[in-house]
């Protein structure tokens, strides 16, 4: 008989958490709330291996990157590329400094295979960008939603029973991990939750230190960028959207009072927006949604400590789609049995109080 998981948390790692239970021949339950500020549903679905202001190399690109592929390649997966777009990132230099920092790192065998070098304008007549700038290679673009839609009608196809409905914290109880709902009382093997910053309304992992982190993104239309061969990036992206339009943001606001979009955070963007094209642009979106991030930017993974059967999968921050899939399959290995090595970075116990 086989062994049986309730998920919590539709976004992509729950999906992504489900699918990789459903691989290992487990019978499993997804719930999803659906939450409209879940940054599943907003996230523009950039995967960047190099970030910040001095463009650091993100922790264990190559990983990630070699785990996306697999995915991709995975027949269990088939239909995911149609919405799986590996596009370059062209990110203009802001200043001589930068020019001359990536002059030699673009030669450093840590970053050689994953940028190239533009010492001249790209597209001057479209982007400003006088001194040049670095293209990032092996990175592109996600339609999340399309995607945890696909993830999700493959559960289906293979009898995963999918609740739309709030978490329900107070119908499960943690002595059996059993949900009791309208008379039904379902029992589990392990109970994995993946919330994202609604980890911290979570009985069992609510004092887990997962800062909401808000952004904001817009959509616009602008003709003149048509055929672009990459994705912008400088202090704000600009990536390929759903119907011609452009998705350009973010903002990142871990201190806010108001979860919805803001005239201020769209000022931010636009004041962003103007510095980097030359070309016409019209607004015709703009939306907000809520990121989980961790103290020390990576995911937050593994068993409760003293909850046996409770697991948690949270704190992906900007990087869901980049180090879900590795971290998914990670997890669904502890819970089936395996003794993994997890990067000490991931584990609950970097926590003091969570050791």
């Amino acid at each position: 008989m086989s062994k049986s998981a309730l998920v919590l948390g539709g976004g992509l790692a729950g999906s992504f958490m489900a699918c990789r239970m459903v691989q290992r021949g487990w019978t499993v339950t997804l719930v999803d709330d659906r939450h409209p500020a879940s940054a599943s549903r907003v996230a523009a679905g950039l995967y960047n291996v190099i970030t910040g202001r001095f463009g650091a190399k993100t922790w264990m690109a190559e990983t990630f990157l070699a785990e996306i592929k697999a995915v991709m390649e995975d027949p269990f997966y088939a239909g995911m590329n149609e919405f799986v777009h590996p596009l370059e990132i062209y990110r203009p230099f802001r200043d001589v400094e930068e020019y001359n920092l990536w002059s030699g790192r673009s030669v450093d065998p840590a970053y050689r295979d994953l940028v190239a070098f533009e010492e001249r304008p790209v597209l001057p007549d479209v982007l400003n960008n006088p001194l040049g700038g670095i293209r990032i290679l092996p990175c592109g673009w996600v339609d999340i939603a399309g995607l945890i839609d696909s993830l999700q009608r493959k559960l289906l196809q293979r009898g995963v029973h999918i609740f739309q409905r709030e978490i329900p914290y107070d119908e499960i109880n943690p002595a059996d991990l059993s949900w009791k709902s309208d008379e039904v009382k379902r029992q589990f093997d392990a109970v994995v939750c993946c919330e994202g910053h609604r980890i911290r309304q979570n009985p069992w992992f609510g004092t887990l230190p997962v800062q909401p982190n808000k952004g904001e993104i817009l959509e616009i239309e602008a003709p003149d960028l048509a055929g672009l061969p990459f994705v912008i990036s400088r202090k704000v992206y600009i990536v390929p959207g759903r119907s011609g339009h452009w998705i350009v943001g973010s903002t990142y606001k871990n201190h806010f009072e108001d979860p919805d979009p803001t005239e201020e955070g769209k000022a931010e963007i636009i004041d962003h927006l103007d510095k980097v094209l030359k070309v016409p642009y019209t607004v015709v979106g703009h939306r907000a949604g809520i990121r989980p991030t961790s103290p020390n930017r990576r995911p937050i993974m593994g068993e409760h400590p003293r909850q046996p059967g409770f697991y948690v999968l949270t704190g992906f921050g900007t990087k869901g789609m980049l180090a879900a899939p590795w971290s998914s399959r990670l997890l669904a290995a502890t819970i089936d049995g395996e003794e993994l090595e997890y990067p000490e970075d991931v584990r609950l116990g970097r926590f003091k109080a969570w050791r």
